[in-house]
């Protein structure tokens, strides 16, 4: 494996994590593919969306990746779109998943997203296995969708017929993480994905003028208050402190039984590193830190396997393994 080393120009956090949301030159934009589009039904009567592309020259029976994006993407993210694009060059089918509330999934949801519905990231799982029989099936999570992959698995170790697993820069320890929002420059990152929680629950009351929520003026000024003000109250936590211990991941890491990758940095503005660090995790979890990156960023040299974004060359490196000549 080649060691991350950030590009000359984008040796902060700040800049890696900015650069890393960017399409840089010579990057697809979106898949020039067929996507054919699944309905994946909940329980409760909302519905996930799955954003499927067939790799060229792929049987039944080959090898399958889920991608789950991050809080405040969907399935259109660009991460997606380069990793998914890579792993069909490498012969991999893969699903991207709009969860809930987000993407192709709003208008089919009534109820929202919190860091705690892992239960849909196992229905999105099981939906996966049920389009694909015989295929071996692996999956990656993005920050948000990294905790909600590694608490479905930590959650239901066998019931999930998974063969590995990649997290990258997923908030495990979640009442921790956004205490590190509040230090430095995080509280940039703070504000924004307040904002950004105000505006996705502003869009989905215009779409639906039959919700009943509560009270978001004024709005939040960071991600705790509105947790206190909107997420708990509409999830059934007494607080944003219950929710956030109820709803954390670092506790599911010594359950889980697959093989499971995570890759994280040591300057992430977003997750509190340490705390994964130190918590019991099993054998079958291997925590990769490096000492820059930012948060969804690792933008490399471009001497680094021919490619700048070194992010997606250990994702894809995991998840087509094995995958040529199937």
């Amino acid at each position: 494996m080649i060691p991350f080393e950030p590009h000359p120009w984008l040796k902060s956090a700040h800049l890696q994590t900015v650069v890393g949301t960017m399409r840089l030159p010579g990057e697809e934009a979106r898949s020039a593919g067929l996507v054919v589009h699944h309905e994946v039904p909940l329980l409760d009567g909302d519905a996930l969306v799955l954003h499927d592309e067939l790799a060229i020259g792929w049987r039944q029976g080959g090898p399958v990746a889920l991608l789950i994006h991050g809080l405040g993407g969907d399935a259109q993210s660009p991460y997606l779109h380069r990793i998914g694009a890579k792993l069909r060059r490498r012969g991999v089918r893969t699903l991207r998943v709009d969860l809930r509330g987000f993407g192709a999934s709003a208008p089919r949801c009534r109820q929202f997203f919190h860091s705690g519905r892992s239960d849909d990231v196992r229905a999105a799982l099981k939906a996966v296995a049920a389009l694909c029989p015989g295929s071996p099936i692996r999956a990656a999570g993005f920050s948000l969708g990294g905790h909600l992959l590694l608490r479905a698995l930590g959650q239901s170790p066998g019931e999930i017929e998974i063969e590995r697993a990649v997290a990258v820069s997923p908030p495990c320890d979640l009442e921790s993480s956004v205490e590190k929002l509040r230090e430095g420059a995080g509280a940039l990152y703070d504000r924004y994905f307040a904002r950004l929680l105000v505006r996705h629950v502003a869009e989905r009351v215009r779409a639906d003028r039959s919700l009943r929520l509560p009270a978001l003026t004024p709005p939040p000024a960071n991600i705790v208050e509105f947790d206190e003000r909107f997420t708990a109250p509409m999830a059934g936590f007494a607080s944003a402190r219950e929710y956030y211990r109820s709803s954390e991941s670092v506790s599911s890491l010594d359950r889980i039984a697959i093989p499971t990758s995570i890759w994280v940095s040591r300057d992430d503005p977003v997750v509190a590193v340490g705390a994964m660090e130190r918590a019991p995790r099993s054998p079958w979890v291997e925590i990769h830190i490096t000492a820059a990156g930012g948060h969804l960023g690792f933008v490399a040299r471009a001497d680094a396997q021919g490619d700048r974004r070194w992010m997606d060359a250990r994702v894809v490196e995991s998840l087509a393994r094995g995958s040529e000549g199937q």
